[in-house]
Order: C-alpha cells, then structure tokens, then sequence
C-alpha cells in the first residue's frame, strides 16, 4: 500500500511538473512572439531567430520598458518628420545674409522715380506760369493725376511682366521707358503731349516699383524685411529732395524743361551702371534656390532610406506627391489671380490696398502740392522750395528710423502711429504757424509719418503673402494705391481752382491719413490669420 501511494504522488507529481513545465513553454512560446513583434515595429535591426531559441534566459534579451518606450518616441518622430517634409521641400531659398549691394542698387532706383515725381512737382509753379503751355491749377492737377493713373496701370501688370522678363530685364526695361518719357515731356510743345509723357512715365514707374520691391525683399530674412523695405523706399523721397535742391539752380539757367531731362539721364546712367550687378544677383538668387531644393530632396531621400518604418516610407511618397501638386499651383497663382490668395487672404489684401490708396492719398498729394500750397500762405518760392526739401529730408530719416521700431514693436502698430503723426502734422500746418522753425518742425514730421506710414503697410504685404504671389500682391496693392494718388492732385487743385484755402487741402490729406489708420486696425485680425495659415 505504501508503494502504491508512493508511485501515485511520484507520478502525479511527474504529472503536475509535466504540467507546470509545458505551461512555461507556452508562456515562453508567447513571449518570443511578443519580443519578434515589438520588434518587428519598432527595433531599426532584429534581433536573431536562432539567439532567441538558444538562449537559456529569454528575458534578457526581451527590451526594457523605458528601451521600448524609447523605440515609441522614435517611431512618432519619425511621423513628425515626415509633416514637416513639405514645409521643407517647399522651401526655395535658404538665407544666409542679407545682400545690401543689391539693396542699395533698388534703392537707386527708387531715387530716379523719386526724382522724377518731385522734378514735376517742384516745376509746377514754374509750368503754370509758363503761357505758352496753357496750363493752371486744375490742368496741373491733372497732369499730376495722369502720372499716377499710369502708374495704377502698371503696377496691375508688374507681376505678368515680371514672370515673362525676369527681375532684372523689368526693373531695367521699365527706367529705360520713363527716362525715356521724360526726354518726351521735355520736348512737349504743349499741354496734350505733356500729358501723355506723363501717362507713359507712370506706366514705367509703376512696373518697377513693386518688381523692385520684391526683388529687394527677397534678398533679405523676414526679421529685416521692415529695414531693407523702407530703404529701398527711402530712396522716393531722397530722389525727391534731390530734384527740390536742384530746382532753383537748374530754373535760373535753363527753365522746366532741362528738369525734365537731368531726370531721364538720372535714370539712363543708373541702367548702365547696375544691370550687370542686377543680373548677377538675380542668376544667384536663382541657383540658390536650386540649390536649397536639391539640398532638401537629397536630406529627405537619406531619411527616407535610413528609416525602417513602412509608415513613414508611404509619408514620403505621399509629400513628395503633394509638392509636386503645390509647384504646378504655385506655377498658376504667379499669374496673379484673386482665387490664389484664399478667403482670409482677398479680406486682407482688399483692406492693405484699400489703406495704400490712402496713404499714397495723403503722400503724394503733400509732394504735389506742397510748393504751391506754401505760395499760397505767401511764402516765397525759394522759402517753398526749402520745405519740399525738409519733407522729403523727413521722409528719408523717419522711413529708417521707423523701420528699425517696427522690428521691434510691431509693423502694424507703428505703421498707424506714423499715419497719426503725419495727420497731426498736417493739420497743424493748416493752422498757418507764423513761427518758421516749428514750420519747417512741424513739415519734417508730415515726411516722416507720410512716407513710413506707406513703407511699413507694403511691409504688411510683402510678409503677409508667400513668395510666389507677393509681387502680384504688391502691385494689386500699390496699383489700387495709386488711385489715391491719382485722385489727390486732381482734387487739392480742383479745391484750391474753385477758391478754397490752401488749409483745406491740407485738412483733405489729414483725413486720408485719418482714415488709413481705421483700415490698418481693420487688418490686425485677418493678419494673424494669415499668417496662421502660412505657417500651417
């Protein structure tokens, strides 16, 4: 009896261990399972088959919790990675340094438009009392007016012709044409071909101006997008100050007309002394950018081929579709077509062009004017002249001191400060200050808010849109703009004509400025969006 119960507990003990034992066989069976997945998902290299089944401790080489999670952390990077994949190969230039030749060179350029606007306008108390020209304030206006209707032209246009010619080629071609129109207006008999020599120089200017500025923008980061905009702009009123300085000299020997023509051999020199560096900057912006697209291409490819994750191998080839997608729509919005700029962009581009017809409103009927409203207060031509000089001395200064603030405050923000500043100035000039030195204070600061305002709303522009629109979307801009600038010399002279004081031509302005600055408040929300949607 006692073997018997001895053999039994031996063999169910035999039993039980048998048991036990091809329970932990299943369980170690399960746990190589565990350890082929975890690995198959996650361990860039495999662990061997064989080690797996000759080792006698399966849980060494099982990973740890903290290896797997590491694994995990990995795998999601990988997902962000390949997000950011299109912001990457969409990328077409990668700045170094911002290229200040190339931006004193547009800033030139500026100059020879500057010079030309205010040459008209220093010459036009001149040109009213020449007879011969049939010409009084309401005609002068007008022609005034006829400069800037060209303009508007030319600025809608700018984008189409700057995708057939290139950079270098408009902004070249385009001084060659107003240079050439005002050697035309130099030699104009009378009023009527005046008038059209005008229209042509405003069409030339307009083409240029937001070429330029494009071009100018793209040689810079978006941190000195504010600075290198507002020097290229400072170079409208430097060429201003230029021609108001030259006037008296230039009238006691030779008359309006050789005004006229200092302003297109200005404008003929700067072509032959700049193309060839202009060429040379456009040819290494371009290889740039291939160069940064195929740096890009080749650093995604390697991520690609050194990643193990299938995931992220179908994320690659679905970017790399995509941009291929986004290029050839890029390709069709360079066209310039208000469908390419999306809903919030055509609400922010209506209300930035809408606050550029003010202040140009404002700008250029101050530069029009402001000879002939200082002859009406009876202050003397020279005297008149010197503060046509001080404005555009203010707008040179105030444009680079304003623009270094705003890197730092804020575009939008003192964008409406300097219109502010310019509408208080304004209308205290109004008040016909009898004290000369708060005069010509008071006329400094109408420079400097006028011409900063304007600078820092194309700032507004040229940030808000991407590269491939943002020449369309400055001439659209600068092109409705213009209107304003058509619009004011035609209205102070149709004011000053019908005999309204000069005050109130002053007070028109101060209201144009008045008004930019509620559009400007008007954009703060669609401007963050914007650039939200940018940057998504």
């Amino acid at each position: 009896m006692n073997v018997n119960n001895s053999e039994r507990d031996d063999v169910g003990n035999d039993v039980g261990n048998d048991g036990r034992d091809s329970k932990r066989d299943d369980v170690r069976e399960s746990e190589r399972d565990d350890v082929r997945t975890k690995s198959d998902l996650h361990l860039p290299n495999k662990l061997p088959s064989d080690s797996l089944n000759n080792s006698p401790n399966i849980q060494a080489h099982m990973p740890t919790q903290a290896q797997v999670q590491k694994q995990e952390h990995e795998h999601a990077k990988t997902q962000t990675q390949a997000q950011q994949l299109a912001q990457t190969q969409s990328s077409t230039q990668a700045h170094t340094k911002c290229s200040w030749s190339l931006v004193v060179i547009v800033a030139l350029v500026m100059f020879c438009e500057g010079f030309d606007l205010i040459a008209y306008s220093s010459v036009l108390p001149s040109l009213i009392q020449d007879t011969s020209m049939g010409v009084n304030k309401v005609i002068g206006g007008a022609i005034g007016s006829i400069t800037f209707l060209g303009m508007f032209v030319g600025g809608i246009f700018a984008g189409k012709v700057n995708n057939f010619w290139g950079h270098t080629k408009t902004i070249c071609l385009g001084i060659i044409w107003f240079s050439l129109a005002m050697f035309l207006g130099a030699i104009s008999l009378n009023l009527y071909v005046l008038g059209a020599s005008r229209a042509l120089a405003g069409l030339g200017l307009g083409v240029v101006l937001p070429v330029a500025l494009s071009f100018a923008r793209g040689q810079c980061k978006q941190s000195q997008s504010a600075f290198v905009i507002s020097l290229v702009m400072s170079g409208v009123p430097l060429g201003g100050f230029a021609a108001a300085a030259s006037t008296s000299l230039i009238l006691a020997l030779s008359g309006w007309r050789m005004i006229m023509v200092v302003a297109g051999v200005i404008g003929l020199a700067l072509v032959l002394a700049t193309y060839s560096k202009l060429a040379k900057g456009e040819a290494k912006q371009i290889s740039a950018a291939k160069i940064s697209a195929k740096t890009n291409a080749t650093a995604n490819a390697k991520i690609c081929n050194e990643t193990n994750g299938e995931l992220y191998k179908e994320l690659c080839r679905e970017v790399s579709t995509s941009t291929t997608k986004q290029e050839a729509e890029d390709a069709q919005c360079s066209r310039f077509s208000l469908r390419a700029f999306g809903k919030t962009g055509r609400l922010l581009l209506l209300l930035l062009a809408l606050a550029t017809f003010m202040f140009l409103m404002a700008y250029y009927g101050i530069s029009t004017w402001l000879v002939q409203l200082m002859r009406e207060f009876n202050i003397p031509l020279d005297n008149s002249l010197q503060l046509m000089m001080t404005l555009n001395l203010g707008c040179v200064l105030g444009s680079l001191l304003t623009a270094r603030v705003a890197g730092k405050l804020g575009v939008n923000l003192v964008a409406i400060s300097c219109a502010l500043l310019a509408a208080v100035s304004l209308s205290a000039i109004a008040l016909r200050i009898d004290n000369p030195i708060l005069l010509f204070c008071l006329v400094f600061c109408a420079g400097v808010g006028a011409i900063s305002a304007q600078n820092l709303t194309n700032t507004l522009v040229s940030n808000a849109f991407a590269s491939h629109i943002r020449t369309g979307a400055l001439g659209f801009t600068l092109g409705v703009g213009r209107l304003g600038a058509v619009a004011s010399p035609v209205i102070g002279g149709a004011l000053l004509q019908i005999g309204l004081d000069a005050a109130v031509v002053l007070l028109f302005l101060a209201v144009a400025d008045l008004l930019g600055i509620i559009l400007l408040l008007l954009c703060i929300k669609p401007l963050r969006k914007q650039v939200c949607e940018n940057s998504a």
